[in-house]
């Protein structure tokens, strides 16, 4: 076979099957082919393709995690406290240089926390907020405020905007639901 004359589809599946060397002067000369043979042979992705089934206790796993979402009865809530809210602390106690059109929020249920930062700017309000405690990854949860679901950042943080700042914040995985509800966002002056 010349160089110019280059094999068939099948006759590369067949050969990379095989184990032939019928090819072997084309595939010598030709890159493309050569290339194509090789990816045949050390993918085996010609003909049908043999996918093993998944272990058992994956299949028994993914069947649990399926059955607790959809099963409304074993969704855990917990009301969230506010602990810490810099528009109530004394003067004294407030981080110097603190913007008074800045807040920040720690609820706690339990032993998870949520820190939430929101700065007030001139096109509406940014959001930034983690959960931490006794979580076993932050980014497995989702936070739902004033019609918006947030996901974290890699980081582990949420962060989005609205021109509102929300009234009830609700964090969320697998089956615990924390919420926090009737955040009042007028500043009192003392």
């Amino acid at each position: 076979m010349d160089i110019g004359n280059h094999p068939t589809r099948e006759q590369l599946i067949e050969a990379a099957q095989s184990g032939s060397d019928t090819l072997a002067p084309h595939l010598a000369q030709c890159e493309d082919c050569r290339l194509l043979f090789s990816l045949l042979t050390r993918f085996q992705v010609a003909g049908e393709v043999e996918l093993p089934s998944a272990p058992a206790a994956w299949i028994n796993r993914a069947a649990a995690i399926v059955e607790g979402a959809t099963a409304g009865s074993k969704l855990r809530r917990l009301v969230g406290k506010l602990t810490f809210d810099s528009w109530s602390a004394m003067p004294a106690l407030q981080v110097r240089g603190t913007a008074t059109d800045e807040r920040r929020l720690r609820v706690e249920a339990e032993s998870i926390l949520l820190d939430l930062r929101a700065e007030h700017q001139p096109n509406g309000w940014q959001f930034i907020a983690r959960v931490v405690g006794d979580v076993s990854d932050s980014r497995s949860w989702k936070l739902h405020a004033a019609g918006q679901t947030v996901y974290p950042d890699e980081r582990g943080y949420f962060i989005w905007n609205d021109q509102k700042p929300p009234q009830t914040i609700v964090l969320e995985t697998g089956s615990l639901q924390i919420e926090v509800e009737q955040l009042s966002w007028t500043r009192h002056t003392t």
